[in-house]
């Protein structure tokens, strides 16, 4: 073996290579503000797939990658979108898969807080929370997909932290989603909506679902995206449902969803904690729907003595008259009162909501699919996944539409 040592410039043009090939590869949809367009399932998987190659240039480099800022704060995106015991995860595909999920298991079966909170040194509250959260996680026993941090040594934490404090409110930009929590600390009694709003349109596994939210209430999921993923990528249910307008907690204009491209996008006007402790954010969603001159949706909520308040508000301006249904899906089955309103209970929780204005005072509701879960595939590959429950508000035509929906949570 020759004793040539090779050129620094060499090793840089090879480094240089590498780059060009995880970049190409591995489509980066997060920025400094550390949230991941394509929602929490890939984020806590994709994410993963450079951890050994990051790994292997600081341990001949001593460079670390995860001393970006879009890692350093990647633990606020988990800290909002992924505590502990959550049923589900909004946005994108595979919201709803789980650890011991049938379908797909291996995504959540890792614990997206390990090697990002460990790598704390300080008492940052942020990152004291994020370890917490990742103690509560138990050590996988499924070795699926993108179990890559497992393996990996520990790193050393960053010179400069740039992961600042917890925040009940936390808007992230760079991806498209707004969060709000009445207390992010506390998961036993937090209640959390959120929200997209994204320059990515539909693309990717993501949905055409500008201006789409969830509410969940300790952990359950009071308003969900609905849909399911099924046996692959790109199955009739999951191309003309899941993905689609129609499975999501948004409206139509004149029955038409957002279209399925990259320029039905949504901005994030505000996100903030006001000195009252009312948690608010507004979207613009304007661009998400052709027929359209504005559309501003805001959402209010607030902690009070006995329950939690969510109010949703809808201004809509179209230079022609036209309607708009106002879709909202559930995981429980919403029983319909005498006066229009709505309750559903679900983990020792009631929901009710009312005070609907600017649209119809009662619903449609089916618990159907346009299209079904196992249409078009083999009967060797279907699937048997729980009922899901939607409903839909219409308003007449108008240039102009003022709607706002309010939800009154209560414990059992």
């Amino acid at each position: 073996m020759g004793t040539d040592i090779i050129p620094e410039d060499t090793l840089k043009r090879w480094l240089n290579y590498a780059l060009d090939i995880y970049g190409g590869i591995f489509p980066h949809f997060g920025g400094p503000d550390g949230g991941w367009a394509e929602g929490t399932f890939y984020a806590s998987s994709y994410t993963k797939w450079y951890l050994p190659f990051f790994s292997a240039v600081f341990r001949f480099s001593g460079k670390n990658f995860l001393d970006r800022p879009f890692y350093q704060n990647l633990i606020h995106f988990f800290l909002h979108f992924a505590p502990p015991g959550w049923e589900n995860h909004p946005f994108g595909d595979g919201y709803w898969c789980l650890p011991d999920d049938s379908e797909w298991p291996g995504f959540f079966a890792q614990n997206p807080f390990r090697v990002y909170a460990d790598r704390a040194a300080d008492n940052n509250s942020a990152l004291s929370l994020a370890r917490c959260f990742s103690d509560q996680l138990k050590s996988p026993d499924i070795f699926k997909l993108h179990l890559l941090d497992i393996f990996l040594p520990s790193m050393p934490p960053p010179d400069a932290c740039l992961t600042g404090a917890i925040q009940n409110a936390r808007a992230f930009p760079d991806a498209g989603f707004v969060s709000l929590h009445t207390d992010i600390k506390n998961p036993d009694c937090d209640t959390a909506l959120l929200a997209r709003a994204s320059r990515f349109g539909r693309v990717s596994h993501q949905h055409a679902d500008q201006g789409s939210f969830a509410l969940i209430h300790r952990g359950n999921t009071l308003i969900s995206p609905s849909g399911y993923f099924g046996s692959a990528f790109g199955t009739q249910h999951h191309s003309k449902w899941t993905q689609t307008t129609f499975a999501h907690n948004c409206i139509l204009i004149d029955g038409n969803p957002q279209p399925m491209d990259f320029k039905a996008t949504g901005k994030i006007i505000s996100c903030v904690q006001q000195e009252n402790g009312m948690l608010y954010a507004e979207l613009d969603l304007s661009a998400a729907y052709p027929a359209l001159e504005l559309y501003m949706r805001s959402f209010s909520l607030e902690q009070k003595e006995n329950s939690v308040h969510l109010v949703v508000r809808d201004r809509i301006k179209a230079a022609r008259p036209v309607t708009v249904s106002w879709l909202n899906h559930t995981l429980s089955p919403p029983d319909i009162l005498p006066d229009g309103s709505l309750t559903l209970s679900r983990g020792g929780s009631l929901m009710r909501i009312e005070s609907v204005t600017g649209l119809a005072s009662v619903p449609q509701m089916t618990d159907s699919f346009t299209v079904g879960v196992n249409d078009g595939v083999p009967p060797e590959y279907w699937v048997d996944v729980p009922p899901q429950y939607h409903l839909r508000w219409e308003a007449e035509a108008a240039t102009e539409h003022d709607i706002a929906v309010k939800y009154i949570i209560t414990d059992l």
